[in-house]
């Protein structure tokens, strides 16, 4: 295999690893909304339900703990991808300077090559400066997001059981 051939399937990878890496985080938004919305329906429920409302908030605790132990996993699937990403894309800047001199002197000759060449020019200038490399690899904000919903959860909890 020659080097033309491995940096385009190293640019097929990295743009699969975008696409991933994109849908996780749509997956995980819809884990956060979930947690909202049944979190919120065990409030309903215990507001409405006089005898059961222990069982309704441990469910709750229980179901959010749950849910947050999915998000971890999708976040640390996610890091893969990216830390994927940012290999293939370090391995690449050492072809860059020659592909942007290439292209400064001769015109793509079909949209194939104008589209490696973009995706080149975007590797060098984007450094995932949207995606936030240090924002990735941080768990704080599923800890903050879940934790407090159990926190509500549980602060319920301990003012039924002291009635």
């Amino acid at each position: 295999m020659n080097a033309k051939e491995e940096q385009d399937i190293l640019i097929k990878i990295f743009e699969i690893d975008q696409s991933r890496i994109s849908n996780i985080d749509s997956t995980k938004f819809i884990i956060k909304g979930w947690s909202v919305t049944i979190a919120t329906a065990i409030c309903g429920f215990v507001l409405q339900d006089k005898d059961e409302r222990v069982i309704f908030l441990v469910i709750g605790i229980v179901t959010t703990v749950f849910l947050s132990i999915l998000d971890c996993i999708y976040r640390y699937t996610q890091l893969l991808h990216v830390n994927r990403a940012i290999g293939i894309e370090n391995y690449l800047q050492q072809y860059l300077p020659l592909e942007l001199e290439k292209q400064q002197t001769n015109k793509p000759e079909n949209s194939a090559t104008q589209r490696q060449s973009n995706l080149y020019r975007g590797i060098l200038l984007a450094n995932y400066a949207g995606l936030g490399r240090k924002s990735i690899r941080n768990y704080k904000t599923i800890i903050l997001f879940h934790g407090a919903i159990i926190i509500l959860l549980l602060g319920g909890l301990i003012a039924i059981c002291n009635r």
